[in-house]
């Protein structure tokens, strides 16, 4: 059992020419499966360090977001309210506003001035309570890159404003940003108009294709 033992550890050992000792055994085998290891091991490493290198870039990618709408402003909404006046039941109000604004250029950016085409009527029991509202409203105001719309001459139209809004910053998929938006109203038609703030939470979370064009 001695010599068979010996016998392994001096064949194991035959390629040194110093000793035959067991230990002198372990360190070149150690070393020999080093040396034919080793160019395993840094193409491990190579292929882990790419690996890791496409995955940062492929989440660490940032866009920038901003308002590119078309030139025109268009706008169809219809509303239906429950009227009460002084707690008393009146009647079902709806509204439809529509609007086509081309816009003008100043100072480089685009200013809309336009009208907003107004018709309101109020009915119970399917009879009409009212001449109801067929107006036609001036708006003018601005949108710049984020969204972010400017009023200058505000009677109440468009009731949506600022929405949606987008950060300067530049941002990657599952970032999120806050903006301020607006919602104007005028429920009797009379020009008291409530400007009510939204705050609305944006999140990025991944790219689509409509209309065979990227979109966010």
């Amino acid at each position: 059992m001695v010599k068979n033992s010996l016998r392994k550890i001096i064949r194991h050992c035959e390629f040194c020419s110093v000793c035959h000792c067991e230990r002198s055994a372990a360190i070149h085998t150690s070393k020999n499966n080093l040396t034919h290891r080793l160019p395993h091991l840094l193409l491990r490493s190579f292929l882990a360090i790419t690996v890791i290198f496409l995955t940062t870039n492929l989440y660490s990618q940032t866009i920038s977001l901003s308002y590119n709408g078309n030139d025109n402003y268009i706008l169809t909404e219809r509303t239906d309210l429950r009227r009460y006046d002084n707690n008393k039941y009146v009647g079902l109000t709806s509204r439809e506003v529509k609007s086509f604004i081309t816009p003008s250029y100043s100072n480089g950016s685009k200013v809309y001035d336009g009208l907003f085409y107004v018709e309101q009527d109020t009915k119970h029991l399917a009879q009409a309570i009212d001449d109801g509202i067929h107006n036609a409203i001036t708006s003018v105001f601005k949108i710049d890159e984020q969204g972010s719309m400017t009023m200058l001459e505000d009677n109440g139209y468009p009731s949506f404003r600022s929405f949606p809004s987008f950060t300067k910053k530049e941002i990657s998929k599952g970032d999120s940003w806050e903006a301020k938006a607006e919602r104007a109203v005028d429920p009797t038609g009379e020009g008291l108009i409530t400007r009510m703030p939204i705050y609305i939470q944006y999140t990025y979370t991944n790219d689509q294709v409509f209309n065979e064009r990227e979109v966010y």
